[in-house]
Formats: C-alpha cells, sequence, structure tokens
C-alpha cells in the first residue's frame, strides 16, 4: 500500500481493507511514495495507492481515495477477480476505434473485418462468418452494445476489435453504440469463461458505457474500462 506520508493515512486505510476484505486481502505492507523505488515487487500482486504514480510499474496500480468510497472497493475487487488482466489480455490498441461516423452494422463490420484481413490475421471469408451470424440473430445485446462474431472461430488467438460510434445505429431493431467483434482461437486453448464474465459485467453496467463512449484515446478506454 502507498501513501504520501506512510503514517497515518496509511494506517487508516490499512484498516479499512481489512475490514472490508477480511482473509481475501493480504496486505504485506505499506511505503511512502518516495521510497516506492526501493520497494521489491515480487509476490506482489497489486499496489493500492492514494496518490497518483506515473512511474511503470510491474504489477497493477490502483489509485483510491483515503476515505475508500464504494467506487474504490470496486475498483480492487476487478483486480482481485482478476478482471483487470483479462481486459489486458483481449484488448488492443491496433484494433480499438474510437468516436467513429458508421451508419449501419454492416459498415462497422466491414471495417473491422477488412483491418484484419491487412494485418493477415482472417481470410478473406471472415467477413461473410460475421454478416451469415448476424442473419441468423443480431447480436445486439440492449444497453447500446452489439457483441458480433464469425459463425466458427477463425483466428489464431483471442482478442477483441472495439468500435465506439458517434451515434447510435439500428442493429437488429436495437439501438448500438458499442461494438465488441470477437475474436475466438480456434484452437480453444485457453478458457472464456472469465472473458465472458467481464463481458457480461459489461452489458450490465449502463454508466461505464457510457463512459466509455465518451473516451477519446485508447488509453482512458482502457483505463475506464479497468474502473481506473
Amino acid at each position: 500500500m502507498v501513501c504520501a506520508s506512510g503514517l497515518g493515512t496509511a494506517q487508516l486505510l490499512f484498516y479499512k481493507l481489512k475490514n472490508k476484505f477480511n482473509e481475501e486481502l493480504d496486505i504485506i505492507g505499506t511505503t511512502e511514495y518516495y521510497n516506492l523505488n526501493q520497494q521489491s515487487f515480487n509476490h506482489i500482486d497489486f499496489i493500492i495507492s492514494t496518490v497518483p504514480i506515473k512511474e511503470k510499474l510491474p504489477v497493477p496500480v490502483i489509485q483510491v481515495s483515503s476515505i475508500l468510497g464504494e467506487s474504490d472497493v470496486k475498483k480492487i475487487e476487478k483486480v482481485m477477480n482478476h478482471e483487470v488482466s483479462v481486459i489486458d489480455q483481449y484488448l488492443r490498441e491496433r484494433y480499438t476505434f474510437l468516436q467513429m461516423d458508421f451508419t449501419t452494422p454492416v459498415e462497422v463490420i466491414r471495417f473491422l473485418g477488412n483491418k484484419l484481413m491487412e494485418d493477415k490475421k482472417v481470410n478473406n471469408q471472415y467477413i461473410d462468418s460475421v454478416l451469415e451470424r448476424e442473419k441468423f440473430s443480431p447480436t445486439s445485446f440492449g444497453n447500446l452494445v452489439a457483441i458480433p462474431h464469425p459463425i466458427e472461430p477463425q483466428t489464431d488467438e483471442t482478442f477483441w476489435c472495439i468500435v465506439t460510434l458517434t451515434k447510435p445505429i439500428s442493429w437488429g431493431n436495437r439501438p448500438v453504440q458499442l461494438v465488441f467483434l470477437l475474436n475466438v482461437d480456434k484452437n480453444k486453448k485457453d478458457s472464456l469463461k472469465p472473458m465472458y464474465q467481464v463481458l457480461v459485467k459489461l452489458l450490465d453496467n449502463v454508466p461505464l458505457i457510457h463512459r466509455l463512449l465518451q473516451c477519446q484515446t485508447f488509453e482512458a478506454f482502457k483505463n475506464a474500462l479497468k474502473g481506473q
């Protein structure tokens, strides 16, 4: 745990965390910010800090207020549930496109499919496969979100292609403004349960969806998705 002084505020926060999480959270120590570079990060899963940390560290940093509000608790729970590592695993800056002006689902799907084909991630059947899947049943799930995907997995890894739109478009008779094009590893090497759990939570989190739609940069989008 990192605080400005490591004294009173740190101790108060320490006991608040222990009271909230009990045995779920093992706090191994506290440190002042100016001593952070003297610390070992071995056997540490993440850092909880009451001050901004700009340095790049080998573990996630969760910035919280010293009063530990409900939003701070949710940030910590996300990391403890490995949601942050799941997001890092599947999010790709190269395939994240914000504030776009497409007017139909076909335009969105063709745009993303062409990007993937340019990078030789998929073959020329990919776009048709995604559009065919949409004909069976539109993948708009409400709350402005659509999660299209090909009929059969076609990539060598699992990752998301993301588009946010300046205005909602009609997608299967539902308005959509946030699109997660889902690409699943055709070799199915990894369990996808954690990824689906993150997506299901997203679908139900209307305030988060609206924050994501306001993001202008990839960093802002990633941080909002992580709850930071």
